[in-house]
């Protein structure tokens, strides 16, 4: 009991008291930075998927609609390429590309 009274003490007791606000002060900085952290990931989540879509209707409008003059069917043809499919071959970049 006197060593638990002792190190309450004056100055124990301040020295306890500074120990557990610096300890405190550290743990609130911690939170801070990892809210920081997670705000900056989701503005860089939503930037990515803005430019996931800007990246998909950039290419989507690379594909001409055309119509096969002897039998009526549709097809696409790409501009810059002169690729000439029935489906346009956008792919989603939103979802993780590979």
């Amino acid at each position: 009991m006197k060593i638990i009274i002792g190190r309450w003490s004056k100055l124990d007791a301040i020295a306890t008291f500074e120990t557990w606000k610096n300890w405190t002060r550290r743990r609130i900085e911690a939170r801070e930075r990892l809210r920081k952290l997670r705000n900056e990931r989701e503005e860089l989540r939503e930037s990515s998927l803005a430019a996931a879509d800007a990246l998909r209707d950039a290419e989507y409008a690379k594909w001409e609609k055309m119509t096969d003059p002897y039998t009526g069917n549709e097809y696409y043809k790409h501009k810059e390429t002169g690729e000439e499919v029935f489906e346009i071959p956008i792919r989603d970049w939103s979802d993780n590309p590979e």
